[in-house]
C-alpha cells in the first residue's frame, strides 16, 4: 500500500521533472498513484481542463512544469498530471488529480 502523503510529496521535488520526461517512470508512478487520486479524467484539450479544474476546486493555478510525456500543474490545493496518449494525429491526454499537501484542500 502507497503512503499517499509521502508518495505525492515526490511531485513537489525538482526531481519530478525527470518523472514527466521518461515515459517509463510516468506510467510507473501513474499506475502506483491511482490509489491516492482524487479524481481522473481524459481530455483533447489541456489548455481548457487545467482552466476548468481551477474552477472545479477552486484553486489557484500556481505554476506549470512541461516535460515530453507529461505535465504537472501545481494549485494551491491540488496537483495534477496530465499524461500524453499517443493516439495517431489526434492529441489526448489522461489526468490525474491530488491533493496538494502544501496547501490542502
Amino acid at each position: 500500500m502507497v503512503n499517499c502523503n509521502v508518495f505525492i510529496s515526490r511531485l513537489l521535488e525538482p526531481s519530478s521533472k525527470t518523472l514527466l520526461d521518461n515515459n517509463g517512470l510516468l506510467d510507473e508512478f501513474v499506475r502506483m498513484a491511482m490509489p491516492c487520486s482524487l479524481y481522473n479524467g481524459k481530455t483533447d484539450d489541456k489548455n481548457s481542463e487545467i482552466l476548468r479544474l481551477a474552477e472545479e476546486f477552486s484553486a489557484k493555478l500556481i505554476h506549470i512544469i512541461e516535460g515530453s510525456y507529461g505535465t504537472l500543474a501545481i494549485y494551491d490545493g491540488i496537483l495534477v498530471i496530465f499524461k500524453n496518449n499517443k493516439n495517431n494525429e489526434k492529441e489526448s491526454f489522461s489526468y490525474y488529480v491530488f491533493k496538494n499537501l502544501l496547501y490542502g484542500i
